[in-house]
């Protein structure tokens, strides 16, 4: 078994393209940017990073501070427009330590920046056997693929720039997409090595680009949560509503979209009369059930606002790059609409009892959407160095400025911690299995021991069953399992 520890490295961040220097995805027209920043938006963002400061601790407001500062940085050719938002994510990000309208209080801005250091690492580390791995044999037996003779392993990068490069039914969407968008059309015939290499480039740019600004959507998911709560809301079936028209107003199709429509495209298949209202139906309960597609749809529109127009073919692989980014965001959050679309949950039977999902066609596959499935994976694992929110209640003294006297009262206390401190992947380069274990701090066992027995079995099979699972990883592993231990 091949072993891959992952754990908190923000010194990392600067590596995650050579010289630190992300490509530039589409031409931006200096005007259109500027527009972004009236009304004194940067000052507006500032405070909100100062406020934070005054309310974490020194080490927790360093790791967001420099987390952020590589965000920021990235985003100039990446997402300009995070300029315009970083603020409501900074606001959010303390809401999401301490807020009480959800059960779990994590970060996510050190996050995000972690996930993307694990696709990179997923891409480039885990590595099959070219003797063994049916993929990895297919791969090798191609005579347009660049397997060097003295090589006896391929690397998870390479199979799935191979997947998109075969030219197979699952991934015609992709391919008429790309045409569309203006991409040349040499770089896209398959079974060629130009064809291998342009998605080659493509799938580390998008799926890093994804994984950097994945949770971008989480306070329009707040603002959800907290006016579902009032129920005597006046405005708050406005709020919850989702109107789903307005997505059709603003974009022309976006690939984004496709699965809900089944991986095929508006334009070239209509859907009957029957299937489409079930497509908005599915495309509002993502809007209103995840933070995957409204932050999907945040990262196109505030690209879109300060794109160069005048050559809109110009750059298509940029742009393409930007598409497959935005379906990977939406994608990776879209388990509990895949599941039972984002109504109450149906409780299990037992701890991992296997349940058919409501709608099967959002199922992330490796085969037909590599790029989405890398992103959803590295989410998963990137469970190590995450702010866990405690609260405790201790005795303190307090002296009466004026008596002298001293009382005991009891206040409130905020306790950030890391519970998981390190994510073990193990894997069989033959490809039968691969387990993915969280390794927690020794003061957390009983957490440990709820996530093993508890929480684990659920999160399982509803991750990996090999039928009934969110990710479809066919091709990959035969198995793929959660476990969790102490350091």
């Amino acid at each position: 078994m091949a072993i891959i520890e992952f754990q908190e490295d923000i010194d990392a961040l600067g590596g995650l393209w050579p010289g630190g220097r992300a490509p530039r995805l589409f031409p931006m027209d200096p005007a259109r940017y500027q527009r972004l920043f009236r009304d004194g938006l940067p000052d507006r963002n500032y405070r909100s990073l100062e406020k934070l400061r005054k309310r974490l601790p020194r080490d927790a407001f360093g790791a967001v501070f420099a987390s952020l500062d590589h965000l920021l940085r990235y985003s100039a050719s990446l997402f300009p427009g995070f300029r315009n938002l970083y603020g409501e994510f900074v606001n959010e990000e303390w809401l999401a330590l301490v807020d009480y309208h959800k059960a779990f209080h994590r970060d996510h801005v050190v996050h995000q920046p972690q996930v993307a250091l694990v696709v990179r690492r997923l891409l480039g580390e885990i590595r099959f056997d070219c003797d063994r791995h049916p993929l990895a044999i297919a791969f090798t037996e191609a005579p347009w693929t660049p397997y060097p003779p003295d090589e006896r392993r391929v690397t998870l990068h390479q199979l799935a720039a191979y997947t998109l490069a075969k030219g197979e039914a699952a991934t015609t969407y992709l391919d008429d997409y790309a045409r569309e968008l203006g991409v040349d059309p040499r770089w896209l015939e398959p079974e060629t090595d130009a064809c291998y290499w342009f998605w080659y480039g493509v799938i580390y740019n998008a799926a890093v680009t994804a994984a950097l600004f994945h949770d971008i959507g989480y306070p329009l998911q707040f603002l959800h949560q907290v006016t579902h709560k009032v129920r005597d809301g006046r405005f708050a079936d406005l709020i919850q509503g989702g109107d789903v028209r307005r997505i059709d107003e603003l974009f022309d199709d976006p690939l984004c979209l496709m699965p809900f429509r089944g991986y095929r495209s508006s334009r070239r298949i209509a859907l009957s009369h029957t299937v489409a209202p079930e497509v908005v139906q599915v495309m509002g309960r993502a809007l209103r059930g995840s933070h995957g597609l409204p932050g999907a749809l945040t990262f196109l529109h505030l690209n879109h606002e300060v794109m160069d127009l005048r050559e809109p073919r110009r750059n298509a692989r940029g742009r393409l790059t930007m598409e497959l980014a935005a379906l990977a965001i939406v994608m990776h959050d879209m388990e509990p609409i895949f599941r039972h679309g984002g109504e109450a949950r149906i409780r299990p039977a037992w701890p991992g009892q296997p349940l058919t999902p409501r709608y099967p066609h959002l199922r992330v596959a490796f085969h037909r959407d590599p790029v989405s499935f890398v992103v959803a994976l590295a989410d998963q694992i990137q469970n190590f160095g995450r702010f866990h929110a405690r609260f405790t209640h201790e005795e303190v003294e307090k002296t009466d400025a004026e008596t002298k006297t001293q009382t005991k009262v009891i206040l409130p206390v905020l306790n950030l911690e890391h519970q998981v401190k390190r994510s073990r992947l193990e894997y069989d380069p033959e490809g039968r299995e691969m387990t993915i274990t969280s390794l927690y701090d020794r003061k957390n066992l009983g957490t440990m021991l709820q996530q093993l027995h508890v929480w684990g079995p659920g999160e399982e099979v509803n991750g990996f069953h090999p039928h009934v699972g969110f990710l479809d990883y066919r091709g990959l592993f035969d198995r793929i399992t959660l476990r969790a231990d102490t350091l």
